[in-house]
């Protein structure tokens, strides 16, 4: 008898699935040489799981217990059941140790976002109609079960199979609400509120594994840990990354390209010739890729987090800027955000037009006035009393002035409040200002630069440090001697060196 297991939820580019099951013995025996009762029975006995390779590229099985996988199960399957050549090439094996009276316990992960399960899935939909495809993709394992018959001393074997069905193997579909990215330098926030929903929820993109439904999301750092760069193989292409994003890829003592300020290599002071590329060194490999690529990448995993977490195309995507953005700086924001997009769904590079910025970018709302919205829905239009309690209170309208100082801008603007009638409420931006390089991460760079002064005149800096006043000039006049006492700067083209590494765990961990 085949039994089946189910593995709901496999939309292609979704992230990695993983699911639990526990197969009954009588599940597993055909009931010829190995019966139940004869493995109740039976001290010890093993299993071979296979499955084709062309699956087990992308299904990754989880046997509880003892067990062999990859190399050393093909090895073991290869010398010890003399399995033919062909065979062994042809699937990926997995030996379970078991004892008596012990089903399966397994746990398995479809990678949704392998190519090779993009490539079976679309070959299957190609091959099966509609009726056949709403049952799902059936992926078959075959079970080798293998014992010890202790009356007639000699091994005996069952074969079954275990029937995997992947459901509903669909493409991804448009989200059916409202999505929002606030992408700052110090962390960024994906939102996303469904219609008909009164409320919004942010989606931790870092965390991809399901939480908790108590659980509420988090921004995420905007950090940037690059480990491997394939150039493009032609100037349609994108540039081929490894990485990972979040606070977690600050704490990696490893010295792969560490990027912290993506945001502000969209920045207009970026556009000089020698600036509008980066120059990284992994591995010793010197790479040239686009300022923007950090961005984009950083961006992109964002919204793969989004494709984890609700299964679907958050498109159009409504993303805020710093007021001081400048027209080509809000340009490039949006272009970027819209190649993201293009990334993370798995599109090329040349089939990128201009005409999806629009589609997938058409508003972006400045940081200042993007806050003001929120204080205004949160008080009003979700609030107690909702609009009829403020045109209650304000019948003339009011006005708000937000103060918005983030990690590398400060933004200001006054907005202007109004309620035609219950079910409207207009907003009106009256004026806008900031400063683009006033934030926390300026004022943090203040405090790091005292604390090496102190560091520096706890290792004996012989200067005398003069008032408050005139600390900001003495700082600059005396840069290079608190650097030859307490080394922070180091060159990260030239990461592979000794010293450039100590230097730069040094300045993270004064950071």
């Amino acid at each position: 008898m085949t039994a089946t297991i189910h593995a709901h939820d496999i939309i292609p580019l979704t992230g990695d699935r993983p699911f639990t099951y526990t197969v009954k013995l009588a599940d597993l025996v055909d009931n010829i040489e190995i019966t139940e009762k004869f493995l109740r029975e039976v001290d010890d006995w093993f299993m071979v799981l296979s499955l084709p390779k062309q699956f087990g590229r992308f299904i990754v099985l989880k046997p509880q217990g003892p067990h062999r996988g990859g190399a050393d199960a093909r090895r073991y399957v290869g010398d010890t059941l003399r399995v033919p050549a062909a065979v062994l090439s042809a699937n990926d094996f997995y030996v379970v140790m078991l004892s008596k009276n012990k089903g399966l316990d397994m746990g398995l992960t479809v990678k949704t976002d392998s190519p090779d399960c993009l490539g079976q899935i679309e070959a299957f939909r190609k091959e099966h109609g509609r009726q056949v495809l709403a049952a799902g993709m059936p992926v078959t394992i075959n079970v080798d079960i293998f014992a010890m018959d202790p009356e007639e001393k000699r091994v005996v074997t069952s074969r079954n199979e275990l029937t995997l069905i992947l459901t509903p193997v669909t493409p991804m579909e448009t989200f059916d609400g409202y999505s929002a990215l606030d992408f700052g330098n110090t962390s960024t926030t994906l939102a996303r509120s469904r219609v008909n929903e009164d409320h919004f929820e942010v989606i931790q993109a870092d965390k991809k594994q399901q939480r908790n439904e108590a659980e509420s999301g988090k921004p995420v750092q905007t950090a940037l840990r690059i480990s491997a760069i394939t150039p493009a193989s032609s100037g349609d292409s994108f540039h081929t990354y490894t990485c990972r994003i979040g606070d977690e890829v600050t704490r990696d003592i490893r010295t792969d390209w560490l990027v912290l300020g993506a945001k502000r290599l969209l920045s207009d002071r970026k556009r000089t010739a020698a600036d509008a590329s980066c120059t990284v060194v992994l591995n010793n490999t010197v790479h040239t890729i686009p300022a923007e690529d950090p961005a984009e990448l950083f961006i992109s995993e964002m919204l793969r987090g989004f494709f984890f977490f609700e299964q679907a195309i958050p498109e159009p995507i409504v993303v805020t800027c710093p007021t001081t953005f400048t027209v080509s700086e809000v340009a490039r924001l949006r272009r970027t955000v819209a190649r993201a997009a293009q990334r993370a769904t798995g599109q090329p590079a040349s089939s990128f037009r201009r005409d999806l910025i629009e589609q997938r970018v058409p508003l972006v709302v400045d940081e200042a006035s993007a806050a003001a919205f929120y204080f205004a829905y949160v008080d009003f239009i979700a609030g107690p009393g909702r609009m009829p309690a403020f045109r209650y209170l304000y019948p003339n309208g009011m006005h708000m002035l937000l103060y918005d100082c983030g990690g590398g801008t400060t933004d200001m603007s006054l907005v202007r409040l109004e309620s035609p009638d219950e079910g409207h409420l207009r907003v009106s931006v009256l004026g806008r200002a900031g400063h683009r390089s006033f934030g926390g991460d300026f004022i943090t760079l203040q405090v790091y630069r005292l604390l090496k002064l102190k560091l520096a005149i706890w290792k004996g800096f012989p200067e005398d440090v003069p008032a408050p006043a005139k600390l900001a000039e003495f700082l600059r006049e005396h840069e290079s001697a608190v650097e030859a006492i307490v080394p922070t700067q180091y060159d990260v083209r030239q990461m592979q060196n000794d010293d450039a590494q100590n230097r730069s765990g040094f300045a993270m961990a004064i950071w």
